[in-house]
């Protein structure tokens, strides 16, 4: 197994090779030209080299470079003489994003003594206001989920600190858990779980970082209580004693202070635009057709861009080759050693931004292409052309729900949505046939009258029909896909199928940022490579 994981390896960096020599062809940089009524290859390539160029700093939604991008499309749309659909009679349609990160004022305090942030502890935000703790009494409620823990009652006011279990095999009803531990301790002022020891510094840095949300509609005004991870030195201020001296009920120290969360508007934008239809009967009826607009911006250190979509391309051989089969440590090395020889062929190229060249700008630069055919087309169709630009998908689909909840047109009159992410494939070593993450489109199998067949629903077939089955979002009333069967957005109206579902709750640390990186490293191919 491991020479047939040796060959695996050397033949990923040969056809990597290959590839390097191939994609020579292509320059860095491409002189735009006006483009045509045509759907074009060199269309497509003057507007992917501007979308994606390093200017936009990767588009992020609520940045600056995404209201550039965005006033691109605006600029394309109107040139095409498509009529503005957005608010105010505009292009835009203006989604209420805001940056959410700590009051740079939060103190933690103890008789003069500060616990300082990001150190001593690392408060999490629930989202909304959190309750005043400031002269609370400590107290220690003991290990979470041991049944010596304080009650609910005996905690209510009061800020306490929570200790918890650690290693390696802790069963899973023993892993400190936020939301049941803020459902128990409703009522508490404040809490500390005494666990920060155990987080690896990547995952304090996630949570740092000013998250993006959107702020649709009135705020929750239920308070919850101040929630932190401290140290064990933190634990010991706050208590008096070290930890594992207390028991559970013993009165701490009184805590001063305010950690406070606040929103700072991160302006973002839909762009929105209408063909309207050529029959009197049906132009009242809208065919949707979008993209999203945004990536995920850049990072604040650069990395080596050829280096790194070698080893990705690398892992990601291996991967396809054993799908069930993590890549092992020794095939890891050696990947580390070949990719390193690729520093003798040309000096490293230092690289921060994620250009989206695939994701989406493969998607967005395919509707201008679109819009502008059906706008130049003798024949104009019958039904209006809705086009949006969905703005925040990244984030977590935030344009594309503040669309179908505040939508342009009236909501009932669109009939059916086409939506485009991540289109820009085609290279020879790309999956085909569908996999696991590709939506697979098998119809099911119908029997005579119509219905399903259960009875001839099996394998792959029926995992498809599985993972395309909807759920009902109660608030909006919209069917939902599952967020892994369809990327974003709609199929049909009639369904009321109008967005995708839910944004993933990725944990921190679980390799998002590395799989944008592998899509870039490929993405990037048509514009920096």
């Amino acid at each position: 197994m491991q020479a047939a994981g040796r060959f695996v390896v050397l033949g990923a960096l040969l056809a990597l090779t290959a590839q390097a020599s191939a994609q020579r062809a292509l320059p860095l940089k491409h002189a735009p030209a006006r483009t045509q009524t045509a759907i074009t290859a060199a269309d497509l390539m003057t507007r992917l080299y501007l979308y994606s160029d390093d200017s936009l700093m990767g588009r992020l939604a609520g940045s600056e470079y995404n209201l550039k991008a965005t006033a691109y499309i605006a600029s394309e749309v109107k040139r095409f003489g498509l009529q503005p659909a957005g608010d105010s009679g505009g292009y835009f349609q203006n989604v209420p994003l805001v940056k959410r990160g700590l009051d740079p004022n939060a103190v933690l305090s103890v008789e003069g003594a500060s616990l300082q942030p990001w150190t001593d502890f690392v408060p999490r935000d629930p989202g909304r206001a959190t309750r005043a703790f400031d002269g609370a009494t400590v107290v220690y409620a003991g290990v979470w989920s041991d049944s010596t823990m304080i009650s609910a009652e005996q905690a209510a006011g009061k800020f306490i600190v929570l200790g918890a279990h650690t290693g390696p095999n802790v069963p899973p009803p023993q892993q400190v858990n936020r939301g049941a531990i803020l459902s128990r301790y409703r009522t508490a002022a404040g809490i500390a779980v005494a666990a920060l020891e155990t987080f690896p510094p990547q995952v304090i840095t996630f949570f740092r970082q000013p998250q993006t949300m959107l702020r649709d509609g009135p705020s929750d005004t239920t308070s919850l209580p101040g929630y932190v991870y401290v140290n064990a030195a933190g634990a010991r201020v706050l208590l008096g004693a070290a930890l594992d001296s207390v028991r559970a009920g013993a009165v701490g120290k009184t805590v001063h202070g305010s950690v406070a969360f606040v929103d700072t508007p991160a302006p973002a934008r839909n762009v929105v635009a209408i063909l309207p239809g050529s029959d009197p009967k049906l132009k009242g009826e809208y065919v949707a057709i979008g993209a999203h607009n945004d990536h995920i911006g850049f990072d604040q250190g650069a990395v080596d861009h050829d280096s790194l979509r070698g080893f990705n391309d690398a892992v990601r051989k291996l991967q396809l080759a054993a799908p069930n089969h993590p890549v092992a440590p020794d095939q890891v090395q050696q990947i580390h050693i070949n990719v390193d020889s690729l520093h003798r062929l040309h000096p490293a190229r230092r690289d921060s931004i994620y250009n989206g060249a695939d994701d989406d700008g493969s998607g967005t630069t395919a509707v201008l292409e679109i819009a502008q055919a059906f706008a130049g087309a003798k024949v104009k169709p019958k039904r209006s052309l809705i086009f949006v630009w969905h703005t925040g998908e990244e984030l977590g689909l935030f344009g594309s729900q503040y669309f179908t909840d505040h939508p342009t047109v009236t909501r009932d009159s669109i009939v059916a949505q086409l939506n485009m992410d991540m289109v820009g494939r085609g290279r020879a070593d790309d999956e085909n046939g569908g996999g696991p993450g590709y939506l697979q489109l098998i119809p099911p199998a119908l029997d005579r009258a119509g219905r399903l067949d259960r009875d001839r629903e099996q394998g792959a077939e029926a995992a498809v029909y599985v993972r395309l089955s909807v759920r009902r979002h109660r608030p909006s009333g919209a069917v939902l896909l599952p967020q892994r069967s369809l990327h974003v957005c709609a199929l049909r109206h009639s369904d009321r199928v109008l967005h995708d579902g839910e944004p993933p709750r990725l944990p921190p640390g679980d390799g998002r940022a590395g799989v944008h990186r592998l899509r870039q490293a490929r993405a990037r191919v048509a514009v920096r490579a």
